[in-house]
């Protein structure tokens, strides 16, 4: 999971984790989510930071490639000048910001977020990564701050995306979040990627947690 891989892959436009439209669920438990600032790690070039924006989230994504932050205003018709902050640049447009960087470590406009949003970050990391990233991601939340969380289970002998249990999410998420399970759905022929990698089941969970 060094830089370059997630480099090769855009330079390669093998991006086959960008969906091209606002993700359902989020389309769907967007108003759980409450209001105020969102964070989207990993973002990419996702339509799901106009979804956010639509509704009003005044919405921060962190990305690491520039040329995925780049994309993502170019698609939309705007050549953002960077902003420099700490060592990290911000590109802004109408009610989004994109911060490209570490998003373990990158700085970011506000101290706290009141939300935030996951469908293709914690599932993009590898297991001895993924504890590290679920402290960061919940410091970066007020008390009382929501994570959407989609997850994917899978029987795939490797990823990305990777297979992240109910129970490796209580075990990530539980000493500092209540938790909630929103729904679970079998994705197995929407799947193509993961078939062939040999998975024989593939399912997403949805969960909402709150920071306490």
């Amino acid at each position: 999971m060094e830089p370059s891989f997630w480099q090769g892959r855009w330079d390669a436009q093998q991006i086959g984790f960008h969906e091209g439209k606002p993700n359902r669920f989020l389309e769907r438990y967007a108003d759980r989510l409450g209001g105020g600032s969102v964070l989207v790690p990993l973002c990419g070039k996702t339509a799901d930071l106009d979804a956010l924006a639509a509704r009003r989230f005044d919405v921060t994504g962190i990305e690491l490639i520039e040329r995925a932050v780049l994309d993502y205003f170019g698609e939309r018709g705007v050549v953002p000048t960077p902003e420099r902050l700490d060592g990290a640049e911000l590109y802004r447009a109408p009610g989004v910001t994109v911060v490209r960087g570490d998003a373990l470590t990158c700085p970011l406009p506000r101290p706290a977020f009141d939300a935030l949003f996951d469908r293709a970050a914690l599932i993009a990391l590898p297991r001895e990564m993924r504890p590290r990233y679920a402290a960061r991601t919940v410091e970066r939340l007020r008390a009382g701050g929501r994570i959407l969380l989609v997850t994917l289970e899978h029987d795939a002998p490797s990823g990305p995306p990777f297979d992240v249990s109910q129970g490796e999410v209580e075990e990530l998420y539980a000493g500092s979040c209540t938790l909630e399970e929103l729904t679970f759905e079998d994705v197995l022929s929407e799947s193509a990627n993961l078939v062939a990698k040999g998975a024989t089941r593939v399912g997403e969970r949805v969960y909402l947690l709150e920071k306490r």
